[in-house]
């Protein structure tokens, strides 16, 4: 009735209706610029929502706010390459001039990293101390989460720094990855060995400040800090009264964060799987003009992925997910999917949602006072640092084991199909000495176990000797590995002695693997039961044996059958 009563005014009187919705207070419009120029593709949001606008060509957006019910409205803009801004304006507000800071150009060599672990004092002592600040201080449960993590262990990872020992040339790069914030000085030269005995902050693996210093990712076969560049900037600590705080510069994912003492930058990559390739993306160049023929065992990569032969891989995670990315249609809903976004989620064992990033390490009063810089987010941008991999509750929601018998006469055929359901790269994925069993037995009704007649075996990678002993060689399953060899024969070498792949089986994301096998059921009586296991293994048994490891056994999934003759 009042659109139609509006709408006659018009018609019949020329009243600009238009107008008249154009002064509703459920919009602000303006312009984003550095003060002169114009900043196009700049992310404008009311803080905490998950909605955004982007500023056109010109810098100018249009920001609904008619479901923020607060007046004035907090307004931030964020953008690569510039501080994050806030301004807090009133609904209606029109032509809006919002000015962004440039972060920097350049990086400091010189520069302190932010110890991760939270000061004695909490946020009360870093912000009375200066230049103590620590991360763990105000994002507690961050902390938490990251110090449990894999990453937070990468210089403590004793089977790396077992292989180390025997890697020689090829150890000046492991640093590159696990000792990053040391390597970063002197990339492709740093003794990993020095710097986990050394102590300190550079010791700490992959921590919170050394990601978050990170400004450009560049995808190459390079292993990690030779692909990155930093935006590393320290500011002289400023007087608030009695307290006296060190600014913290730090790109992030969210272009809403202006909580001091954080001068937070907007920096989208840290949400996307380049960011992971610096150390999930590398492989040996072939010394020389040398090459492998890819071909034979990859018949559908593109000459770009493995250098026309020049490269054998070592960690390809990334690769991997971008061919299955490559190859979803445009409305599969897994297209655009990250690596954040399986790896750094909530989990059931994590419930209930965290809703905020700054939590203090502080008690009692600080709690009191730090509570207006606490914002409630939705969980869904909040990013658990975690960092889960191969842990047993992960890889026992990964793979689909179907299992079907058939009885005729004295022949059982059994049929199983594998197939990798959650994981969005190869399973198993990661260094070249993961490996995969698939074991299928069939028993008769008095436990006797049948012989094998057709279909495939557990190689001997697996282990020869008893099965007690973890050696399963020979037994009725398969083996999905990624196989490497050098140029004598040998097979397995670790990957800074290999020349090719002279296999890989292993399974590609949500495709399934289809295998027979036939038994003798001869002499058999009343029942035969069918069992098919699908175990995770982080190493081979004959590496586990050498260094003394336990091969990390896991069972990832099981399943069996009963046929009655």
């Amino acid at each position: 009735m009042k659109k139609s009563l509006l709408l006659s005014l018009f018609l019949i009187f020329g009243i600009s209706v238009p107008l008249i919705l154009a002064q509703s207070n459920a919009v602000i419009t303006g312009r984003v610029s550095d003060g002169i120029l114009p900043i196009a593709g700049a992310r404008v949001i009311i803080q905490a929502d998950t909605a955004w606008v982007t500023t056109d060509s010109q810098g100018r957006f249009r920001l609904p706010v008619d479901r923020y019910r607060s007046n004035p409205v907090p307004v931030m803009v964020g953008k690569k390459g510039w501080f994050n801004g806030s301004w807090r304006l009133e609904k209606g507000r029109r032509n809006a001039e919002l000015i962004l800071a440039p972060v920097p150009q350049g990086d400091n060599p010189h520069y302190r990293w932010i110890d991760p672990a939270p000061s004695s004092g909490g946020m009360m002592g870093t912000m009375m101390g200066g230049g103590s600040q620590t991360c763990g201080s105000c994002h507690e449960n961050y902390y938490d989460w990251w110090k449990e993590s894999s990453m937070a262990k990468t210089t403590r990872n004793q089977r790396v720094l077992d292989q180390y020992k025997d890697a020689g040339a090829a150890r000046k790069i492991c640093a590159d990855c696990h000792a990053p914030a040391a390597a970063v000085q002197a990339p492709g030269q740093t003794d990993l060995l020095k710097v986990a005995q050394q102590g300190g902050v550079e010791t700490e693996g992959v921590f919170c400040d050394f990601c978050h210093k990170i400004k450009d990712v560049k995808v190459s076969f390079k292993p990690g800090v030779q692909t990155l560049k930093f935006s590393r900037i320290e500011r002289p600590s400023r007087r608030l009264g009695m307290m006296s705080t060190r600014p913290v510069m730090a790109y992030g994912s969210l272009a809403d964060v202006v909580t001091p003492p954080m001068a937070a930058g907007f920096n989208p990559a840290l949400s996307k799987s380049e960011f992971c390739s610096s150390c999930h993306l590398n492989g040996r160049e072939l010394p020389g003009k040398k090459t492998w023929d890819y071909k034979a065992v990859y018949p559908d990569a593109s000459p770009e992925e493995f250098q026309n032969g020049r490269i054998v891989p070592n960690q390809w995670t990334y690769r991997e997910w971008k061919n299955w990315q490559e190859s979803l249609a445009a409305n599969d809903p897994n297209k655009g999917q990250q690596c954040q976004d399986c790896h750094m989620n909530w989990t059931q064992d994590m419930l209930p949602y965290d809703k905020y990033i700054v939590r203090s390490a502080g008690g009692g009063m600080m709690n009191i006072m730090i509570r207006r810089l606490r914002v409630r987010r939705d969980p869904s941008t909040i990013h658990p640092h975690k960092f889960e991999g191969a842990t047993v509750k992960r890889l026992q929601n990964t793979a689909f084991l179907l299992l079907r018998p058939s009885l005729q006469g004295n022949r059982l055929s059994v049929m199983v199909s594998v197939t990798n359901t959650n994981a969005g790269h190869r399973l198993p994925t990661g260094v070249t000495f993961r490996n995969m069993l698939l074991l299928v037995q069939a028993t008769d009704s008095t436990g006797k176990i049948l012989s094998q007649t057709g279909g495939p075996k557990i190689p001997e990678w697996a282990g020869k000797g008893s099965p007690g002993k973890g050696n399963y060689a020979g037994l009725p399953g398969v083996g999905y590995a990624r196989i490497t060899a050098d140029d004598h024969g040998n097979i397995n070498v670790p990957f800074w002695e290999a020349t090719k792949i002279v296999q890989d089986n292993r399974l590609v994301p949500r495709k399934q693997d289809v295998q027979n096998f036939v038994f003798n059921a001869a002499k058999t009586r009343n029942y035969i039961t069918v069992k098919a296991t699908l175990i995770y293994r982080k190493s081979f048994k004959k590496m586990a044996d050498k260094y003394g490891w336990d091969t990390g056994d896991v069972v990832m999934e099981k399943t069996s059958k009963v046929v009655y003759k």
